[in-house]
């Protein structure tokens, strides 16, 4: 008899309270198992850890594994993120950002095409905006995601300005090398430097189709400084060098936007 393979959620964290019930409720209404979640404290200073320990116990009576990474000093982004893919025991991983929110068929959809797809390494997926008031999520627009054309790549849409490859990022095994795709020194542009990687090491797949809940950034996040700009220039130029140095091919992206 085959094995179910085992999906493992990756989040990294920092001070992230305000968002962290809905965060878990997202992955208690997830259904796949064997399910891990492979959780970073990235030094918390808020009372998030108290809301970890609470919430875990919980989904351990669900049937999901925990592993739990308590940071000693400040990794950022990129290295937790790197910490927490060492740690995983699955076969397939998944990014959800402590301050977001999965579809409740977000794993188990995507799992659904990993296995009927036995080619592809990564996939990601459609999000879609949202902002939260009491109990109440009010929906915004639809996320920017897409899948270059078979003339293009992700790092030459970058070129451009464009950033197409975003939530839902998933990626497996069968892709040679996958801690790779993180870079531990990065405190933003984790998801560029992931998906330049990524289109490097093996076939991807773009699902048109919503998986994910992108939480419109608040005050003082990092995502609307300008830190991150200048982060993703620097993400863009050490790529186009290495593709340049290695002669690097990248692989095709294909979309899925059927049923499966």
């Amino acid at each position: 008899m085959l094995k179910t393979p085992k999906f493992s959620i990756l989040t990294a964290c920092y001070n992230s309270k305000p968002f962290l019930f809905d965060y878990f409720k997202s992955i208690e209404a997830q259904k796949y198992r064997p399910l891990e979640l492979v959780f970073v404290n990235d030094c918390c200073t808020d009372y998030s850890v108290e809301i970890f320990k609470f919430k875990f116990e919980e989904l351990k009576k669900q049937g999901i594994s925990i592993k739990y990474i308590n940071n000693k000093k400040r990794l950022r982004c990129g290295g937790s993120y790197y910490a927490a893919v060492c740690a995983a025991t699955g076969d397939f991983f998944g990014v959800l950002d402590s301050d977001d929110m999965l579809l409740p068929n977000a794993v188990n959809f995507i799992m659904k095409l990993y296995m009927k797809y036995k080619d592809i390494g990564w996939m990601y997926s459609q999000f879609q905006t949202f902002t939260k008031k009491g109990n109440k999520i009010n929906f915004l627009k639809r996320g920017f995601s897409s899948a270059p054309s078979r003339v293009e790549s992700l790092l030459s849409l970058g070129k451009e300005g464009k950033h197409a490859f975003s939530h839902w990022r998933t990626f497996s095994r069968r892709v040679k090398n996958y801690e790779s795709v993180f870079c531990k020194k990065l405190s933003s542009s984790v998801d560029k430097y992931m998906g330049y990687k990524l289109e490097e090491l093996s076939i991807g797949m773009f699902v048109n189709k919503i998986l994910y809940l992108y939480r419109k950034r608040f005050k003082k996040c990092v995502s609307i400084s300008d830190k991150p700009l200048k982060n993703w220039r620097e993400v863009k130029k050490e790529a186009f060098a290495r593709r340049k140095k290695k002669h690097i091919v990248t692989f095709p992206v294909r979309i899925f936007t059927g049923k499966i």
